[in-house]
């Protein structure tokens, strides 16, 4: 919403879209003048926020239509307030739809004890473990994630250079 300006309307993410969508095709812009490569990536987005990775996504297909590279480089979902299975199965759907278009997904799938993780009833400088048992998240998102790639490699006649 920042690059789009305060004064739009953001009930459904809609100044967030425009300016993000905004910002990626003023960098893509200014980067040929400068003759340098373009890596963009988007950060934390919560589920409430989904609206505003929906529209990120959108833009990189049809940017991706026309020019056969994504808008954005990457992008990142935060659904460490989720349930692990919630979480997990949501970032395999936007992998899935991503994987493609050669986007990156960058997942937190618990708690890393970083800056947002506070929020614990044992004292609001320690992180909230509520949620997870972070040898858990890692396994089962990297089986489920292997596997989808497994499957992308299978569907491009790759799986033997895995």
């Amino acid at each position: 919403a920042y690059f789009a300006g305060k004064g739009l309307s953001n009930g459904n993410q809609e100044a967030s879209i425009l300016g993000a969508i905004a910002a990626a095709h003023h960098v893509r812009t200014v980067a040929k003048a400068y003759g340098v490569p373009v890596v963009l990536h988007s950060d934390h987005c919560a589920h409430k926020l989904l609206p505003w990775f929906d529209g990120m996504l959108a833009a990189d297909e049809a940017y991706f239509k026309e020019h056969g590279e994504p808008l954005f480089s990457s992008h990142m979902l935060d659904l460490s307030e989720e349930p692990k299975e919630e979480n997990i199965a949501t970032c395999v759907k936007y992998f899935t739809r991503m994987a493609p278009l050669g986007i990156w997904l960058e997942m937190e799938i618990g708690i890393t004890g970083g800056e947002e993780d506070v929020g614990n009833p044992e004292g609001e400088d320690k992180p909230n473990k509520k949620f997870y048992d972070p040898r858990v998240w890692v396994r089962e998102g990297e089986k489920t994630l292997t596997e989808r790639v497994k499957e992308a490699c299978r569907d491009l006649g790759n799986v033997d250079r895995l």
